[in-house]
């Protein structure tokens, strides 16, 4: 199954517009893909990442 891969680990990128630039990248994410997978660099007990919140 092919991965792409965003972001300073991966050669692909989001629209880098300053103003909505995360809103931006969720809108293209929504209408190119059907699942979302991110990684955290924190490991804490109940710890909820601010993308859990962006993508409800």
């Amino acid at each position: 199954m092919p991965i792409d891969v965003y972001g300073a680990c991966g050669p692909l990128t989001c629209d880098n517009n300053k103003d909505s630039h995360w809103q931006a990248c969720y809108d293209m994410l929504g209408k190119d893909y059907k699942f979302y997978l991110s990684f955290e660099n924190s490991l804490c007990t109940d710890y909820a990442t601010e993308k859990f919140f962006n993508a409800l």
